[in-house]
C-alpha cells in the first residue's frame, strides 16, 4: 500500500508540471530553445504521470517471491 502511495504522489507531480508547461508557467522559469522542446518535456512528463498513476491503482501481485537462488 504504501509504493501505491508513492506512486499516486508522483503522477501528481508529473502531471501538474505537464499542466504548468501546458499553461505556459514553466516556460517562464525555465527557457526551452524552441517549441518543440517545449512540447517534448510536455509529453514526458504526461506520459511518466500516467505510468505512474496505471503503477499507483494496479494491484501488487499475490505471489511467492523466492529467491534466485
Amino acid at each position: 500500500m504504501k509504493s501505491s502511495i508513492k506512486f499516486l504522489l508522483g503522477s501528481v507531480l508529473f502531471l501538474s508540471i505537464a499542466f504548468l508547461t501546458a499553461s505556459g508557467h514553466v516556460g517562464k522559469v525555465i527557457p526551452f530553445a524552441g517549441t518543440l522542446n517545449e512540447l517534448g518535456f510536455f509529453v514526458i512528463n504526461g506520459m511518466l504521470g500516467i505510468m505512474y498513476m496505471i503503477a499507483g491503482f494496479s494491484k501488487e501481485s499475490e505471489e511467492k517471491k523466492e529467491s534466485i537462488r
